[in-house]
């Protein structure tokens, strides 16, 4: 299956960005005023925004198994895999922490909204394990990236048993690993979300035919209790449709293939520069419809410099990425 066939996934990655972004946006709050207050109608449809992460990771539950058995992944090409998806993900990332900090320490000494500098915070955000040192998170998405960073790893380490083509070998582990889910629920770990990347590589062994469809059912089904249990319908029906999506789907709407191709960036800017854009423009836009235009200035404005951030950052990183060979 080629990588064109894929367009479901692209457009997938646009439409989780775009609800995150909306969701961080309608909710934002200024010490004098909420830019929306609670009883919104728009405010009320875009606090279902969050669960365009799991929409994330059942994405990456998918695609990263596709690659790796498209590379014929072995244990020995671990070290050559993560380095990859640090290249990859890292460098906008660290851009993006380093200008939150010197937001954070901007506001500090001339907004008057407290923050102290620790370098112990600062640099376990370097590591993603704020959360698990239990400091508190700079930006509210960095926790999704810990996750992320998290899954890579255990998918470099697992994969060979879930791409083997012994059943029961798949089988026992995977569904140890749902089973564990259910019981150690800790939000700083992979294991209290790993529900949703399962039902990707449910889609995965589907789409490649690397198993029975009763199998991969069952994988689904499982997950999706232990989503509803701990998350509730939101999440589930999220999480439903991206694997809907992924193997019944073809999108090609070129705006969310568009927003596809910047979602990662938009996914670290908009809090910062969609957030900027409204509380400037908070004060001269009082009213209903001023919130309205105000709302949809922040979106437009996050979207404008996730493209100046795709071209000078992240795609950069895509080519130092690219030249990574797996051995």
């Amino acid at each position: 299956m080629s990588s064109a066939k894929l367009t479901s996934v692209q457009a997938l990655r646009g439409i989780a960005a775009l609800m995150v972004c909306i969701f961080h946006l309608a909710t934002h709050k200024d010490p004098s005023r909420p830019l929306l207050p609670e009883n919104n109608p728009v405010r009320e449809v875009a606090m279902v925004g969050p669960v365009g992460v799991f929409i994330f990771f059942v994405i990456s539950g998918f695609i990263l198994p596709f690659a790796m058995n498209k590379s014929k992944y072995n244990i020995g090409k671990l070290g050559a895999f993560l380095i990859k998806r640090i290249l990859r993900l890292y460098p906008p990332y660290f851009v993006l922490l380093l200008l939150t900090t010197g937001m954070l320490i901007w506001n500090n000494y001339f907004q008057g909204i407290l923050f102290e500098f620790k370098w112990g915070e600062f640099i376990s955000h370097i590591f993603y394990i704020t959360h698990i040192l239990h400091f508190d998170w700079y930006n509210p998405i960095f926790w999704t990236l810990a996750i992320e960073f998290q899954f890579y790893i255990f998918l470099g380490l697992i994969f060979p048993i879930w791409n083997s083509e012994k059943w029961i070998a798949r089988f026992l582990s995977v569904v140890g690993f749902i089973i564990a889910s259910w019981y150690w629920r800790d939000d700083r770990f992979l294991i209290s979300y790993i529900a949703p990347f399962v039902m990707g590589y449910a889609a995965y062994l589907i789409k490649l035919k690397r198993s029975k469809w009763i199998e991969a059912l069952f994988y689904i089904a499982t997950s999706s209790i232990v989503i509803w249990k701990y998350f509730g319908w939101h999440w589930l029906i999220a999480s439903i449709a991206a694997v809907f999506a992924i193997l019944f789907l073809s999108i090609n709407f070129k705006p969310l293939q568009y927003l596809g191709k910047v979602s990662y960036s938009l996914y670290l800017v908009h809090a910062m520069f969609g957030g900027l854009a409204i509380y400037l423009l908070m004060p001269y836009f009082t009213s209903t419809w001023g919130s309205y235009l105000t709302l949809f200035i922040g979106i437009a404005f996050s979207v404008l410099i996730s493209e100046i951030f795709f071209r000078w950052v992240e795609q950069p990183a895509m080519k130092w990425a690219d030249k990574i060979k797996s051995r």
